[in-house]
């Protein structure tokens, strides 16, 4: 009577455990779905109109050709910078001489 008893307790058992985790399992898919549907509807809010993305890409380009533009003129001026000094040098002289004679 007693193995019985505990047999129909431990089938009880599993059966409930098994139970609880069927409902686990459901009650996280359906979390995470809910969960998926909102954060997709909230995007929608967000982004209602795609010419908002469209801009964004663009500035985002103009951003870039900003930089690449301004880091050539960077390069040039390096290279154009000893000439530039050569050149005020000359002048200065120039016009140190000038001063001189007169």
């Amino acid at each position: 009577m007693k193995q019985i008893l505990l047999y129909s307790m431990r089938k009880n058992l599993f059966w409930s455990l098994l139970g609880i985790l069927f409902f686990a399992i459901t009650a996280s898919y359906l979390i995470l779905l809910v969960n998926l549907q909102f954060q997709a509807k909230l995007k929608e809010n967000l982004f209602p109109i795609k010419g908002i993305e469209e801009k964004q890409s663009q500035s985002i380009k103009m951003m870039i050709k900003e930089a690449v533009v301004g880091r050539w003129r960077m390069k040039m001026n390096s290279k154009l910078m000893p000439q530039m000094i050569q050149s005020m040098n000359s002048k200065k002289l120039a016009v140190e001489g000038q001063s001189s004679m007169v």
